[in-house]
């Protein structure tokens, strides 16, 4: 007799806890798709604003090798208008020019770390391709994270 009620209480009580689980799943299974949404979200977000870093470090480049000064690397002039373009691009390191063997002709990167840059992808590729080139990442000093080096023909 006893063995029959027990069996009687967890036909009774079977069906709750097969609700109070599926409950459970439906739960879990609405957070994962707002967590993937969020995902997705953050995600054209940050394609968005890499979009338009781009865009905005390209027309830089693009307005600094129209200026004559730059564009000839004159000694003191070209330095002077780089510092004001980076003092205006609180984004930008620091502003390069360099001739077509690599080698820097005036820069805003006091200490630079290199006195070339012909070796690098990222140069090369600017050259060969004769076209605004992104990429060139590098690793400056500890803590300091990663840096990507645009190229832009004059």
């Amino acid at each position: 007799m006893r063995a029959q009620v027990e069996i009687f209480v967890l036909i009774a009580i079977m069906p709750l806890i097969l609700l109070i689980f599926v409950h459970f799943l439906e739960h879990r299974e609405d957070q994962l798709a707002q967590a993937r949404d969020r995902v997705i979200s953050l995600a054209e977000r940050g394609a968005a604003d890499h979009a338009a870093t781009i865009l905005h470090v390209h027309s830089t480049l693009r307005m600094l090798a129209l200026v004559p000064d730059v564009r000839w690397a004159m000694p003191r002039s070209c330095k002077d208008i780089l510092y004001q373009a980076k003092d205006l691009n609180p984004w930008a390191v620091g502003f390069a020019v360099a001739d077509t063997k690599g080698t820097l002709l005036c820069s805003t990167v006091d200490g630079a770390p290199d006195a070339t840059v012909g070796e690098h992808d990222f140069f090369r590729r600017t050259l060969r391709e004769k076209t605004f080139v992104t990429g060139g990442y590098w690793h400056r000093g500890e803590g300091k994270g990663r840096r990507w080096r645009p190229g832009f023909p004059s």
